[in-house]
C-alpha cells in the first residue's frame, strides 16, 4: 500500500517540524492528482497551512466538533482552523498505519474502539498502541476513480459522511468500501491537493 510522504524539505522552509507520514507521490502523480481535484481545490483555503487539511470529494473539510477529547467528527466548510488542520504522527509498530493529528493535539479514532459499520469517528487523546482505532492509512479505491480512502487499522472500516450527506455538520463515520463520493479524500495543502 502506498504512503505518502511529504518532503522534509517543505517542512524546513516552512519553518516547522511536521511529523511527516503521507503517502507517497512523484511530482507528476501529484500535479496529476491537483488537476483532476482542481474543482474542489480551488476554493479550499490551504494557504498558509504547514500541514493538510483533508478534503471530501464534495469539498468538504474533516474537521473535529471542538478543542476537547471526545467530541465528535464532522465534515465542515474548510476554513484555516486547529480542529481542520491535520498531519500524520506515530506509526503503529511497521504496520503503515499512523495516527491522525489535528492542530488541538488530539488523534481521529473510532467510538469506543468498535469495529462496526456506521461507528461514529472522534477526537480523542492520542492513547498510543494500546487504542489501535487510533490508527489510519491511506489507500487506493479499487474502482479506479482516482480517489483516496481512508483506512482505519482496528476495524478495517474506512472514513465517510455518515448518511453521504453533502451538508457542513454531518458526522464523520467508519464503512465499508462503497465507492461513493463521500468515502473519497483528497489531502491538501499549499503545494495543492492529491489523492492516493
Amino acid at each position: 500500500m502506498k504512503r505518502i510522504r511529504l518532503l522534509a524539505a517543505a517542512a524546513l522552509i516552512l519553518g516547522g517540524s511536521v511529523a511527516v507520514a503521507m503517502p507517497t507521490a512523484t511530482a507528476a502523480t501529484a500535479s496529476a492528482h491537483a488537476s483532476a481535484s482542481q474543482d474542489k481545490a480551488d476554493a479550499i483555503p490551504c494557504e498558509g497551512r504547514s500541514t493538510l487539511c483533508i478534503v471530501n470529494k464534495d469539498g468538504l473539510c474533516l474537521g473535529l466538533q471542538g478543542g476537547r477529547s471526545d467530541v465528535p467528527a464532522v465534515q465542515f466548510t474548510c476554513e484555516v482552523a486547529a480542529n481542520q488542520d491535520w498531519h500524520w504522527g506515530s506509526e503503529l509498530g511497521t504496520t503503515n498505519y499512523f495516527q491522525l493529528k489535528n492542530g488541538d493535539n488530539q488523534c481521529l479514532a473510532v467510538a469506543a474502539g468498535s469495529k462496526a459499520r456506521g461507528a461514529h469517528i472522534y477526537g480523542w487523546r492520542c492513547l498510543g498502541t494500546s487504542h489501535p482505532d487510533q490508527y489510519w492509512a491511506n489507500g487506493a479505491d479499487s474502482s479506479g476513480k482516482g480517489n483516496g480512502i481512508i483506512i482505519n487499522y482496528h476495524s478495517q472500516l474506512v472514513l465517510g459522511v455518515a448518511g453521504a450527506s453533502t451538508k457542513p455538520g454531518a458526522d464523520i463515520v467508519q464503512w465499508s468500501i462503497k465507492h461513493t463520493a463521500d468515502q473519497f479524500w483528497s489531502e491538501c495543502s499549499i503545494f495543492g491537493c492529491y489523492a492516493d
